[in-house]
């Protein structure tokens, strides 16, 4: 099996519905892990996952309205 370098980092953050999470995810979360052996994986609840998605957001500059 191929191993992809360990020099990668980052975060990886998905917010799926229970049914995806059951039955679609497993299965490329195990892949994820057999490629990049340090990842580790995390639950959140939806509040929380809220409140990360609303900082990471409200970093990013403003869009600005199309001039006409």
């Amino acid at each position: 099996m191929n191993y992809v370098s360990s020099e990668i980092e980052g975060d990886l953050t998905v917010a799926a519905t229970y049914t995806v999470i059951g039955y679609f995810l497993p299965l490329h979360i195990g892949r994820m892990r057999r490629l990049y052996l340090s990842a580790a994986t995390q639950e959140a609840t939806r509040r929380q996952l809220q409140g990360r998605l609303r900082r990471h957001w409200s970093r990013r500059a403003p869009a600005t309205p199309n001039a006409t």
